[in-house]
């Protein structure tokens, strides 16, 4: 039986009990794209003004720290994931993109680079072709990739840390994952009487295939999956569909209903029809 375990908080406070017991960690940060400034809102429309998917920042979360000081915390969250989650052959993969800052680039290597003091090193780089993309800046060029990064620990050999090939098909892994980008999830919120309050939905949610196709490659069934920024727990479902269990955090309420609400409407249904319910824990 799949054990799948959503947590309320941030990944600092409500994980550190993994005892290192992952065996592999999946996660997109906020991208730090300073959304929190004052701009239109509306977008294609004709009404020219902006929105907050292509030039601001996800609902809910504090994105516009000091590039220095983002830059070091994901630092001290990528060394979480060796200090707390993950075993010593473990590995995290991390998704993130280049962003655009006063004219120039400015790519995730930055940090991911530094890491090697650490003994945390690149094993793998992801380009995720997304298939599309929207641009409201005339200066710079459309952006329609992003990429996921497969950390592990130089002093681990490489062949200690696991990687399942599919050399044929459609399954075929090649740097280059051309996954469309994910559909936003709608989570209906009810009063007490039935009525809806409000719908929520995720600004930049996985397309389930990417964390699929990705762990499929990097763990087994029946590891033991982590995302520190789970969000609406595309993750945690995609590690489900896989045979494996779960544990992730979400600091935004929202969000952390959101991926109750996912868990219940998609996993259930599978399991019911393979006469295997998951267990589901929620705190």
């Amino acid at each position: 039986m799949l054990k799948l375990t959503f947590r309320l908080g941030s990944f600092e406070n409500v994980l550190n009990d993994l005892g290192r017991s992952a065996d592999a960690v999946m996660t997109s940060p906020p991208y730090n794209l300073r959304g929190n400034a004052k701009k239109k809102t509306g977008t294609r429309n004709g009404n020219g003004g902006y929105d907050s998917k292509s030039l601001g920042s996800i609902k809910g979360y504090f994105d516009n720290m000091p590039e220095a000081e983002y830059q070091e915390s994901q630092k001290n969250a990528i060394k979480w994931c060796w200090n707390v989650a993950l075993k010593d052959n473990g590995w995290l993969l991390y998704n993130h993109k280049n962003r655009h800052r006063k004219g120039k680039i400015i790519p995730p290597y930055r940090w991911l680079i530094a890491l090697e003091e650490d003994d945390i090193v690149v094993g793998e780089e992801f380009v995720w072709d997304r298939g599309s993309g929207h641009n409201h800046c005339k200066s710079i060029a459309t952006e329609i990739t992003e990429r996921v990064y497969a950390l592990r620990l130089d002093s681990v050999p490489r062949s200690k840390c696991t990687f399942n090939k599919d050399r044929r098909g459609s399954e075929m892994l090649s740097d280059i994952l051309a996954i469309p980008r994910g559909k936003k999830f709608r989570h209906v919120v009810l009063g007490p009487n039935g009525e809806k309050v409000k719908v929520e939905t995720h600004d930049a949610p996985f397309p389930l295939e990417l964390p699929r196709r990705l762990l499929k490659t990097f763990a087994h069934p029946g590891d033991l999956v982590c995302d520190p920024y789970c969000g609406s727990g595309t993750t945690g479902i995609a590690a489900a569909t896989l045979g494996m269990n779960f544990v992730g955090a979400e600091m935004n309420p929202d969000y952390y209903r959101m991926a109750i609400c996912r868990v219940e409407e998609e996993l259930h249904v599978r399991a019911r029809r393979k006469n295997d319910f998951a267990e589901f824990k929620m705190s």
